[in-house]
């Protein structure tokens, strides 16, 4: 037997790896796990000599109905086998256990019910590996503040303190102390890797295959701490409001799905990306001198900072039947786009240089198939750079960008990518984009007006989708 539902976990810095952590979803019971220390805890713990599903502690007292649907943590006893179990009943006497923690009759371990756990790792882990009845296992809420990710020991009844997000299947989640769970945080807990491991922070590895169709995070900061020798994220079902900086050899982040994140490609190793593979929605992008913002075949509505370092790698590349439609690129130091190849399209975006860098990496005629090109901006490119003598006769509709008289945006330098409303090409851009995308404020990532700290955040489970530039759930 394991888990009759998936958990809800609670994961504080005071909290305690020894704690019970969680509540069963539809529990009849209270949940103890939103506190700080448990509820009942102590060290003569015993299993009815009759029954090995059941147990109980004379320092706990008579088990009552409100415990029913809390996590016992069984973290010491010899010949027990330690680890969380789900209290699926209770009669005054004894609590009943999803599965045996050992022989009839055994006495002297050590126990906690309730209280939250103390790494966002384990909870994920133990969630994952006890409760099979979907693929959607457990819901991790993470409470502000600062969390090392040490190690990559997920195996076992008890997985290692500090460890690593691994393997799909559950959600994790970010919130404020102060406005409590469900409400979009004003800061996020971070989740900061240590130099006595190599990474990552959360090595999900989403795919299509029925059994890893979760994998979620939301309201996170991921910061590599520029330790590391790997990216920080890997392969999302979906990234919501991350903060990811501080990378050093690798791509930052690597696959899956991103929406309104921040990723920082600061320090990133030459010729390596601050996001590589992933889609983006709303994103805020920034490479360095040494790396590209983005590689990938996903790339919408976004903010891209290509750097100010000088070297000669392009900002930007789109792969093959990739798109990228209506984003804002600043490229003060590098050509801004990679050469296409087949079937991309590019529509509806806006490109700043500062005069000196072609727009193009390639200056040489070009055979495109199938590539989709139109309503494109630039300005501040070499003269004639953007554009390339395009042969062949399966180009599709294929237009080169339209030059620019100004820089079209309030502040490219100062990372304000408001489209200047009193600039002389503000309508004919205006007209021909997504007229309600407005992104500002890049300290914080891009964002609508209705999308700001302290509102309400999705609480149900599951994924969400973007629709019309709208946050449904």
């Amino acid at each position: 037997m394991a888990y009759t539902s998936y958990t809800i976990w609670e994961v504080r810095t005071t909290g305690s790896d020894t704690n019970g952590g969680a509540f069963v979803n539809g529990g009849s019971g209270s949940d103890y796990s939103q506190q700080n220390s448990p509820q009942y805890s102590g060290t003569d713990l015993e299993i009815n000599s009759s029954n090995n599903l059941q147990v109980k502690s004379t320092t706990a007292g008579s088990p009552i109905a409100a415990d029913v649907g809390n996590m016992i943590m069984i973290s010491n006893g010899l010949s027990w086998t330690l680890g969380w179990y789900q209290i699926v009943s209770q009669d005054g006497t004894w609590w009943t256990l999803d599965r045996t923690p050992g022989a009839a009759g055994l006495t002297g371990a050590h126990f906690a019910v309730g209280g939250a756990l103390a790494s966002p790792g384990v909870a994920w882990a133990v969630a994952r590996n006890n409760y099979t009845g979907s693929h959607y296992r457990g819901e991790v809420w993470i409470q502000d503040g600062t969390y090392g990710i040490t190690n990559s020991t997920i195996s076992g009844p008890v997985p290692s303190s500090g460890c690593y997000l691994r393997y799909a299947n559950c959600v994790a989640r970010g919130y404020n102390a102060s406005l409590g769970r469900g409400v979009i945080p004003t800061t996020r807990p971070i989740l900061q890797l240590q130099s006595s491991f190599g990474g990552p922070i959360a090595y999900i590895s989403f795919s299509s295959n029925a059994t890893y169709t979760t994998g979620t995070v939301w309201d996170l900061e991921l910061d590599m701490n520029s330790q590391g020798t790997t990216y920080a994220i890997y392969s999302p079902a979906e990234a919501w409001r991350l903060k990811i900086y501080g990378g050093t050899t690798q791509q930052l982040c690597q696959f899956g799905s991103y929406y309104y994140c921040e990723i920082d490609g600061t320090g990133v190793s030459t010729n390596r990306n601050a996001m590589y593979g992933g889609d983006c929605w709303f994103c805020y992008l920034k490479g360095d001198y040494r790396v590209p913002a983005y590689t990938g075949s996903g790339l919408y509505y976004s903010v891209l900072n290509c750097g100010t370092g000088g070297a000669n790698y392009p900002g930007i590349r789109i792969d093959r039947h990739g798109k990228m439609i209506g984003n804002r690129v600043y490229s003060p130091s590098t050509s801004a786009m990679y050469n296409l190849g087949q079937h991309q399209q590019i529509f509806h975006n806006v490109f700043v240089g500062n005069g000196t860098q072609n727009f193009w990496n390639t200056t040489a005629s070009q055979k495109w198939y199938a590539v989709h090109m139109r309503k494109n901006y630039v300005y501040g490119f070499n003269s004639g750079s953007h554009n390339l003598s395009v042969t062949d006769a399966f180009c599709g509709q294929t237009e080169m960008p339209s030059l620019l008289s100004q820089d079209p945006f309030v502040d490219s330098a100062g990372g304000d990518f408001t489209l200047d409303s009193t600039g002389a090409d503000y309508n004919s851009i205006l007209g021909s984009n997504d007229s309600g995308l407005v992104i500002s404020n890049t300290t914080v990532g891009p964002r609508f007006s209705s999308f700001t700290t302290g509102t309400t955040a999705s609480g149900a489970a599951g994924s969400s989708r973007l629709i019309n530039g709208g946050l449904v759930e």
